[in-house]
């Protein structure tokens, strides 16, 4: 992002997910079978993301005989691969961005930058905030979205499904884990 500029010939360019065709594609691809909804409902739980689609579709193969249904009643979209990889990122991020992301799961809908800012407990600047909200959407581990009327929208930050159980069972495990050596520190 610093060296795209209108002078230079760097150009960035952000991917989103998958198409819903592309997703069919690759799902048919692996073998995995299920109705359209559920082949809907799977593409939507990874947000597209050809990485996880591709993941969870070989998992559905060799724990599922290729049946979407069958790894959608397990109601779990996480699993030791994904999780491997969500705590990798997790772990390279900075303290406020850690904050961020399970301030995010706890509220579990849609924040502006002001409102994230006043749960923080550590005082940060403003600025900082909305930087670490911007390197957050360049990793894809939150969505932008807006909230309000056209002439005074205010952009909000949610996390992605994947991320949002990702973060909710690592706090769970946090404070359980405090709960059981009287520190108070992730529940305060």
């Amino acid at each position: 992002a610093q060296l795209e500029s209108h002078r230079v010939s760097v150009r960035a360019l952000r991917l989103a997910g998958l198409e819903p065709d592309a997703c069919e594609q690759l799902l048919e691809e692996r073998d995995v079978v299920g109705s359209t909804h559920d082949r809907v409902r799977l593409a939507q739980l990874y947000a597209g993301n050809p990485l996880a689609l591709n993941i969870v579709a070989e998992a559905i193969s060799e724990l599922f005989g290729g049946e979407i249904s069958s790894f959608l009643e397990q109601d779990t979209v996480i699993f030791s691969t994904i999780r491997d990889l969500l705590a990798e990122q997790f772990t390279r991020l900075s303290a406020l961005e850690q904050a961020l992301l399970t301030w995010l799961a706890v509220v579990r809908e849609p924040r502006g930058v002001v409102e994230l800012h006043a749960l923080l407990v550590t005082p940060v600047a403003g600025v900082q905030v909305s930087e670490a909200l911007e390197a957050l959407h360049r990793r894809s581990l939150v969505k932008r979205g807006k909230r309000g009327t056209a002439g005074e929208a205010q952009a909000t930050f949610a996390l992605h499904s994947v991320v949002l159980e990702y973060v909710t069972e690592l706090l769970v495990e946090q404070v359980s884990e405090q709960a059981q050596h009287a520190e108070w520190e992730h529940l305060i």
